[in-house]
């Protein structure tokens, strides 16, 4: 398994940071033009997005709820839907609601 794009601390750091600066990044430029991300931003799927979060970060379910509002009943329900389906959880009406709160640069 690779190393994560960023420490604990320095992603710690960062959520502190955006809540002092709404426009402060969390996940580094790395993240974000990793091709598996490009990819799941341009198609708005944001479940792959969020795996892609906690495969290259050390982010914790708790950061992401705290940064999106995601409750763990609804990843409970996109994982469902995920492995129910070929369908992206981003085809559901609310995802682009939250999905513009993970921050990126």
């Amino acid at each position: 398994m690779p190393a994560p794009m960023i420490t604990r601390a320095a992603l710690k750091a960062a959520i502190t940071a955006r809540e002092l600066n709404p426009t402060h990044p969390v996940f580094p430029t790395e993240f974000w033009t990793h091709p598996v991300v490009v990819r799941a931003v341009a198609r708005l799927d944001v479940t792959t997005l969020i795996r892609q979060a906690r495969t290259l970060t050390p982010i914790t379910q708790e950061q992401l709820a705290h940064l999106t509002g995601l409750t763990q009943a609804r990843s409970r329900a996109s994982n469902t839907a995920a492995s129910n389906s070929a369908t992206s959880t981003a085809s559901t009406p609310s995802s682009p609601a939250w999905a513009h709160r993970i921050p990126r640069p």
